[in-house]
Formats: C-alpha cells, sequence, structure tokens
C-alpha cells in the first residue's frame, strides 16, 4: 500500500485532526493533507519518523514496509529500571535534585 494511503488510515483511525497533528509534529497543515491525499509523492524520512511518533507506529510501518506498528520492543530490566527512576525523579522539584543525587551516588558502587 502506499504510504498516503497508509497515512490517511492512520489518521482517521485515530481521529485526530490536522490540526492537532501539526501542533504535535510541527507539520503545517497543509502539508499534512498533501501527504495524505498522495498529492506529494515524496515525504521526507524526517517527516516520516515525525508522524510514526505523532501516531505511535513504526516509521516502517507508514512506508508500507513492516506489517507490524507496534512501537513497543522488550524493555531490559535495566531499561525499566531507567525508566522507574525517571518517573521518581520527575515528582523531585528542582531545589531537591542535588541532594538526590549526592543520595544515589552514595549508596551506589559503581567501580565493582
Amino acid at each position: 500500500m502506499l504510504p498516503s494511503r497508509i497515512l490517511k488510515s492512520l489518521i482517521e483511525e485515530s481521529n485526530i485532526s490536522y490540526v492537532d497533528l501539526e501542533k504535535k509534529t510541527g507539520i503545517s497543515k497543509s502539508a499534512l493533507q498533501r501527504y495524505a491525499s498522495g498529492t506529494t509523492k515524496k515525504i521526507p524520512i524526517n517527516v516520516v519518523e515525525s508522524l510514526a511518533a505523532a501516531l505511535d507506529v513504526l516509521p516502517s510501518f507508514i512506508m508500507g514496509w513492516d506489517e507490524s506498528r507496534n512501537t513497543k520492543k522488550e524493555s531490559t530490566p535495566r531499561e525499566e529500571l531507567i525508566q522507574e527512576i525517571n518517573a521518581m525523579l520527575d515528582k523531585v522539584p528542582d531545589d531537591k535534585l542535588a541532594k538526590v543525587r549526592v543520595a544515589l551516588l552514595s549508596t551506589i558502587d559503581v567501580t565493582s
């Protein structure tokens, strides 16, 4: 299937307006409409990547190279820990981050 058709169906399925998609991607509404209608035949890769991120699919899915829409991959234990720590740090006020850093570094021996 052509990328323009895939893009158009993704936009319709997600019930996102071109205006909202423009806000999420920074790509003008008129350009988005041209990509989805097929008026613009070649979609730049950076545009495909932005659209894929906004529509929660793989860029290769938009291009028609991959049947899987899935953007989620299996996380390693390290990645899961980093995500948990980041979620906790998001709740820490900026003025307390230095104290958190000292506390973390004092409890972790990174040399062994």
